[in-house]
């Protein structure tokens, strides 16, 4: 009877991770290739990648490490909060996404001690981690 029991909630669990259980999950690659799209194409890129996870265990995210033509604290964050902006756009406009959480840091004037994390833009709901319901609160409609 365990192993009957073992076995279906393995199942049970697989299904759940692919979305079969539930609503389906997002084209990882596809939501990916948007979102670097929307960052790379906003005026103060310069370069770094854009990452989506999917993920049951981890949780959803958008992370990476982008670089900012900015001189400035000041202007670095109105970069920032342009690419945060699209981000929020090319996310809102794919299919079977879920709340994720948004990690995604920018550097600045040529030195990778010049951060700025999305939350310095967006306060959290949560007050710990800014996710894309936060973007959208800020942002509103995309």
């Amino acid at each position: 009877m365990w192993r009957r029991t073992a076995i279906l909630g393995v199942a049970a669990s697989a299904l759940t991770a692919c979305g079969a259980a539930g609503r389906p999950r997002a084209d990882v690659p596809a939501v990916e290739a948007a979102l670097h799209a929307a960052v790379r194409a906003r005026p103060g890129y310069v370069s770094g990648r854009v990452r989506y996870q999917d993920g049951v265990g981890p949780g959803t995210r958008i992370s990476g490490n982008i670089t900012l033509a900015a001189d400035d604290h000041g202007r670095a964050i109105a970069e920032f909060t342009d690419v945060l902006r699209a981000v929020h756009g090319a996310y809102r406009n794919q299919e079977n996404t879920r709340t994720a959480s948004v990690r995604l840091r920018a550097h600045w004037g040529g030195d990778t001690r010049n951060m700025i994390d999305p939350d310095e833009v967006v306060r959290p709901a949560d007050g710990l981690t800014v996710d894309t319901d936060d973007l959208a609160r800020h942002f509103g409609p995309p």
